[in-house]
């Protein structure tokens, strides 16, 4: 994590950015990108676009709020490898100085997993129910709405305009559905129980229907171009056993906890 040169911030709009000349995209842009870019004489493209905002509550300041955006950046330089990070800017709205933090996709994946660690531990969702981006939400998932928990029949998703709409029996397809921002998070509930799949789609965690009974799955190795699966349980582990072996296609039967 590195922490920037403080940059200057008055009045009580947060993230305000310096003015400087910008000009339309001439090269292709990720989907985040707001397509609005600083010209740069060597040729390079800095692609940004703001993915959120949260606010946080301040030990030390009486009655006032933190205020953090998370922005989606990547740097391109002719002939060179693109840079992605992800950027955290903090502001108390009214005062400054801010920070602005930078992480590498790794680091900013493993600092989401430490949140939601923390989070999960203070307050445990009930088993079966997780926490998940709009843009993850499935057909076939029920989410948690205002008006109760409800089954999603059918969905569709905007990444360009970052935005989600989710139909459900009370908001059917007469209606706008519920909508999302890509990056809200909803609570969601997934089936769960004893399913039927393709070889190919079992997970480590689910447990096996075997001739000798059901195993908890330890390893799975998955060789798309040979179409061949092999699952290792504490019955037929990978140290002294080939495994369960499967062919891409081949039905089995799985018991599984939604998460």
């Amino acid at each position: 994590m590195t922490l920037a040169p403080v940059r200057p911030h008055t009045g009580d709009v947060a993230f305000v950015p310096p003015q400087r000349t910008r000009v339309p995209a001439v090269t292709p842009c990720p989907l985040f990108c707001d397509r609005n870019h600083q010209p740069d004489p060597d040729g390079s493209i800095d692609h940004s676009g703001e993915i959120g905002e949260l606010i946080a509550a301040h030990d030390n300041i009486a009655s006032r709020d933190v205020e953090t955006a998370v922005t989606a950046y990547r740097l391109d330089i002719p002939g060179q490898p693109s840079m992605p990070e992800v950027l955290l800017d903090i502001a108390v709205p009214g005062q400054m100085p801010y920070a602005h933090l930078s992480w590498t996709p790794t680091n900013a994946r493993r600092q989401a997993g430490v949140l939601v660690e923390a989070a999960d531990m203070v307050d445990p969702l009930p088993v079966g129910e997780t926490w998940e981006p709009a843009r993850h939400v499935r057909v076939g998932d029920e989410i948690l709405t205002g008006d109760g928990w409800q089954h999603v029949y059918m969905l569709l998703i905007c990444e360009r305009d970052r935005q989600v709409s989710l139909w459900t029996p009370e908001r059917d397809g007469d209606t706008d559905g519920w909508e999302y921002d890509t990056a809200d998070l909803i609570r969601v509930r997934r089936p769960s129980g004893t399913l039927t799949i393709p070889a190919q789609e079992i997970r480590y965690d689910d447990h096996l229907l075997t001739s000798d009974g059901w195993q908890a799955v330890e390893v799975t190795t998955v060789d798309a171009k040979s179409k061949f699966v092999a699952v290792f349980t504490e019955e037929k582990n990978a140290d002294d056993s080939d495994g369960w072996q499967f062919g891409f296609g081949d039905e089995i039967t799985v018991r599984r906890v939604a998460r």
